[in-house]
């Protein structure tokens, strides 16, 4: 039986478990994200080698996987040295260079990313704009997952999904794009990989390491969304819908769409802020929906702030009831929109939310699908889908069959 320890490494927390091939969780840890690169790259190393010191209690680690949050940006002069602070993913850059790009990119169509300030090429160009003698010693742009692969195993390199969210790929060509703002071609992006595929080594071991994904498609992977018909929906600080499509897809303003492979695509769409108005909503207006009618007026998302739009419902369920209709009206706008909820099978949920009864009951309710949690499920389960289709030689819907399913309630 073969062992994957895998990482997920996202703006929070540091997740690892220890997964077999046919699923179960047989160790796990996590630990807070530090504040420096450096000091991730030395605690997940740590957490590294303190499984594979581990045969003992749960056998040998056969392959290793990593996700890890998306969007961030790291530059790395020729020595390999960093010319600019970590960025993480959740941090956005200015309007100015948002906006630049919205006159000269060549848009979502092209790079399967929506236009936003957080896309590290608008990172990249208020970097440029600030430090033009920095930006000439760039050697190496790429994210937290290629900064820590090529530490490990010597390897510039990453995956589809990673290069979707830079808005500096190009989905259609599959290749890298040159902008006129950046003083560098397209040599300082890293090989564009398939996500199951070998890195190289981890460090001084023989145990081989895969190229890995990003950690919101991994979360896909993991309770099985690239399956025709699975829809995912993660309830966090942020929530996200996903779905699997086969090619490249037109897309709506603002959704998106990551490259796992040539016949996998996760499309989806996200609503901010959607964790802190739940939280509001319990704290006003109590905790349990029992049985409220969906078809109410709504909370509608404008300008970061909830405002009542409509008639104003009368009492505090019917209240907690249109701010959880006002987080998934976006959201059911656009199965409607992609004619999802003919083909949908189940919802399934994961993240903080996923225990959360009140979902299961208004997603029922506004769309007739039936509605499943993994809520104890994490990227690292995602990235052993990956390892298993490298050590296995299986494809990714017989990966997902084996590892997934049993994790859902």
């Amino acid at each position: 039986m073969d062992r994957y320890l895998c990482l997920d490494i996202g703006t929070s927390w540091i997740k690892a478990s220890l997964i077999s091939s046919n699923g179960e969780v047989l160790d796990m840890t996590s630990t807070a994200v530090p504040a420096t690169l450096e000091e991730i790259y030395e605690t997940s190393t740590a957490l590294v080698y303190q499984f594979l010191r581990r045969r003992v209690k749960c056998g040998e680690v056969t392959c290793i996987g990593v996700s890890t949050q998306m969007s961030g940006l790291v530059l790395l002069d020729q020595y390999g040295d960093t010319l600019h602070p970590f960025v993480q993913g959740v941090v956005g850059g200015t309007a100015e260079s948002v906006r630049w790009f919205s006159e000269q990119g060549p848009g979502s169509s092209v790079t399967g990313c929506p236009l936003n300030a957080y896309a590290p090429a608008v990172k990249l160009l208020d970097f440029v704009q600030h430090s033009p003698e920095n930006a000439r010693r760039v050697n190496k742009v790429g994210g937290l997952k290629e900064y820590l692969l090529l530490r490990w195993t010597g390897q510039w390199v990453t995956d589809g999904t990673c290069a979707s969210t830079t808005m500096v790929y190009d989905q259609v060509r599959r290749t890298w794009l040159e902008y006129s703002c950046f003083p560098w071609g397209t040599e300082v992006y890293p090989n564009v990989s398939l996500p199951w595929s070998v890195a190289g080594y981890f460090l001084d071991t023989e145990t081989p390491m895969i190229v890995g994904i990003g950690d919101g498609p991994a979360a896909g992977l993991a309770c099985g969304a690239i399956r025709p018909g699975i829809l995912s929906l993660s309830l966090g600080t942020t929530a996200v819908l996903r779905w699997s499509e086969e090619s490249v897809v037109p897309l709506r303003d603002g959704d998106f769409r990551h490259l796992v492979d040539e016949q996998h695509f996760f499309c989806g769409r996200r609503v901010v802020g959607s964790g802190r108005a739940i939280e509001w909503a319990h704290e006003l207006f109590g905790n349990d929906i029992s049985d409220v009618s969906v078809k109410l007026p709504t909370f509608t998302l404008l300008a970061d702030e909830w405002m009542w739009s409509g008639v104003q419902p009368v009492t505090k369920e019917q209240m907690l009831c249109s701010v959880y209709v006002g987080i998934f009206r976006p959201f059911l706008e656009t199965l409607q929109e992609y004619s999802l909820i003919e083909t949908a099978v189940e919802f399934r949920l994961i993240g903080g939310g996923a225990a959360d009864e009140n979902w299961r009951r208004i997603l029922y309710q506004m769309t007739g699908i039936p509605v499943r949690s993994y809520q104890h499920v994490n990227g690292t389960i995602g990235t052993a889908v990956l390892c298993h289709m490298n050590r296995a030689n299986v494809s990714l819907e017989e990966a997902v069959h084996m590892m997934v399913e049993k994790h859902g309630t």
